[in-house]
């Protein structure tokens, strides 16, 4: 489970894991059929967890602890 050792849900996993790939939250909202409000929520939350405030070092902190490990699944269970 890729996202326990940070505590992220699968929700806010999956947050992350569009936002690196370069989606806008207006586009994860679509995608995961939530409103930009919620999609916000979450992004917070992650930056709350992992104790950083950019969206840049979010992008960055996803890449180099889970893309790095070849978890390309949408979810937080690992395919």
């Amino acid at each position: 489970h890729p996202s326990s050792a940070f505590n992220l849900s699968p929700r806010e996993f999956q947050c992350l894991k569009l936002l690196a790939h370069g989606k806008r939250t207006k586009e994860i909202a679509q995608i995961l059929h939530l409103s930009p409000r919620t999609i916000e929520s979450h992004i917070n939350h992650i930056k709350l967890k992992i104790e950083r405030s950019s969206r840049i070092y979010l992008i960055d902190f996803y890449w180099k602890h889970y893309e790095s490990r070849n978890i390309t699944t949408l979810t937080a269970n690992p395919a």
